[in-house]
């Protein structure tokens, strides 16, 4: 089987006496109700899944497509859906031209984002800073958003997440969110981005 894009529950069972394996692949939406598409394949053929709740069962070489309700996915794997870990999320927070100050909106975000890592039993959080293209593009810009990245990473530490999972970098301007000439005044570009898994 291979995968090409969606969320999708995989149950594998194997006959009692029999040596033939039983899978069985049901594509899910997304919580933004999106459905990606799934391709079970195998020696017999290939199935092309991209309606949510479409199945797929395979009994050795043989695939037979299908569906599931919400309510027949939720019995039979309800337990199995409650345990996986939370989705990632990602945030951006915005500076000040120039400095490692946080715009006003940007602070008052925080306390969310503090919210969303406290809901998860082991929390990875990745903050990789970035700049605008004002100022020298090397060396400045690099330390600078270097330096955003420490501050925020700083603030969640002082608030309770341990240092060890979180991970800082910082890019300088080499990954503009919005493309701009140099020395352009961008204020989205001045952002700090942070992961939460």
């Amino acid at each position: 089987m291979r995968v090409r894009i969606a969320a999708l529950i995989a149950a594998v069972a194997i006959a009692g006496c029999s040596n033939l394996r039983h899978d069985e692949v049901i594509l899910l939406p997304g919580k933004d109700k999106k459905v990606g598409s799934v391709v079970v394949s195998n020696s017999g053929g290939e199935v092309v899944l991209d309606k949510a709740y479409a199945s797929a069962k395979t009994k050795g070489s043989t695939i037979v497509a299908g569906s599931s309700s919400p309510e027949e996915v939720g019995k039979a794997f309800g337990d199995t859906l409650a345990a996986q870990p939370p989705r990632p999320a990602s945030y951006q927070i915005y500076f000040e031209t120039g400095s490692d100050r946080l715009t006003g909106e940007s602070s008052r975000s925080i306390e969310g984002i503090l919210a969303d890592i406290a809901k998860r039993p082991s929390p990875e959080v990745v903050v990789i800073g970035h700049t605008d293209t004002v100022g020298r593009a090397g060396i400045r810009n690099d330390e600078l958003s270097r330096q955003r990245a420490e501050v925020v990473r700083t603030m969640l530490v002082k608030r309770g997440i341990p240092a060890a999972s979180i991970s800082v970098e910082g890019r300088g301007s080499r990954e503009l969110l919005v493309p701009t000439a140099d020395n352009v005044d961008e204020p989205r570009n001045r952002r700090v981005e942070i992961t939460v898994r």
